[in-house]
């Protein structure tokens, strides 16, 4: 869903990559879903499989401002939302 609105990165061949680390951790920070759901969720064999997810999209966000800003924008986006319900 992700890269579906955003181009996250300078070549659009990676975005489905970066995208799908990013909504895995979003899916994870904000709502609380467990790794082995995450897992199942994103049809991933292995809890493990969305812990690296999630620690690779970790690891964009520290090196790549743009994704940075794009997190904070999502985040500060949905919990704008969830204070209105």
């Amino acid at each position: 869903m992700t890269t579906q609105v955003v181009n996250l990165a300078p070549d659009p061949s990676e975005a489905p990559y970066e995208g799908r680390e990013l909504a895995a951790l979003l899916c994870r920070e904000l709502t609380g879903t467990s790794l082995a759901q995450l897992s199942i969720a994103f049809g991933l064999g292995h809890p493990d499989s969305s812990a690296n997810l999630v620690k690779k999209a970790k690891r964009i966000i520290s090196d790549q401002m743009h994704i940075k800003k794009l997190h904070n924008d999502i985040t500060n986006s949905m919990m704008k939302i969830e204070n209105q319900a």
